[in-house]
C-alpha cells in the first residue's frame, strides 16, 4: 500500500508540473505582447497607416503652398485636419440656420463652437467673429442635403470649416483654431 501512494504520489508531482509550465509559457508570451504595445512596437494596421501618412505629406510637399501657407504645417496635422488638441471651445452664437444648395426647401440649423490652441481667449476671438461666421454660412449654404447625412460627410465638413476659417486668421503666424465642435446640427 506503501508503494501505491508513492505511485501515485510521483503522479501528482508530474501532473502537477505541466499546468505550471503551461501557465509560465503563457505568461512569458503575454508579457512579450504587453511589452510590445508598452514599448511602441507597431501591428501592421499601424505601420500602413503611418505609409500612408508619410506618402500624403510626401504628396504635400511637392504642391506649392497656397497664400503663406508651408506643406510642412499641413503635412503635420493629423488625419481630422488637427495640429494640435484644443484647449478651449469658444461658442460662435447665434446658432446658424441655413438654406441649403439644391431643389427643395430643405435647410441646416447647426450650433458650432471652435476649438482654440492654448491661451487663446474668447476676447481675442471677438474681432475675429464676423468674418468666421461669413465663412461658415458660406460653405454650408452651398452644401446640398444629400452632402450633410453621414458621420463621415460631417467630419469631411470640419475638415472643410478648419481649412477655409484657419485663412481668416492669415495675418497671425499661427491661427488659433485648431477643432471644430458641432455642439448641434438639424436638417430638413
Amino acid at each position: 500500500m506503501s508503494e501505491h501512494k508513492a505511485e501515485g504520489g510521483e503522479a501528482k508531482k508530474k501532473g502537477g508540473k505541466m499546468p505550471l509550465i503551461i501557465g509560465l509559457v503563457l505568461l512569458v508570451v503575454g508579457l512579450l505582447v504587453a511589452g510590445k504595445v508598452v514599448l511602441g512596437g507597431k501591428s501592421a494596421d499601424t505601420k500602413k497607416s503611418s505609409k500612408h501618412k508619410k506618402a500624403a505629406s510626401d504628396d504635400e510637399e511637392a504642391k506649392p503652398g497656397a497664400k503663406g501657407e508651408s506643406a510642412d504645417a499641413e503635412s503635420a496635422d493629423d488625419e481630422e485636419g488637427y495640429s494640435e488638441p484644443a484647449e478651449e471651445f469658444i461658442a460662435l452664437e447665434p446658432e446658424f440656420t441655413v438654406n441649403l444648395s439644391g431643389a427643395g426647401d430643405h435647410y441646416l440649423r447647426t450650433s458650432i463652437s471652435v476649438g482654440v490652441k492654448k491661451g487663446y481667449t474668447k476676447a481675442q476671438l471677438e474681432p475675429h467673429v464676423a468674418p468666421l461666421r461669413d465663412t461658415i454660412i458660406t460653405i454650408l449654404s452651398a452644401k446640398q442635403i444629400k452632402e450633410l447625412n453621414t458621420p463621415e460627410a460631417k467630419k469631411k465638413l470640419k475638415k472643410e470649416l478648419l481649412k477655409k476659417l484657419k485663412k481668416v486668421f492669415r495675418e497671425e503666424k499661427e491661427p488659433p483654431i485648431v477643432e471644430i465642435a458641432f455642439t448641434a446640427f438639424a436638417t430638413q
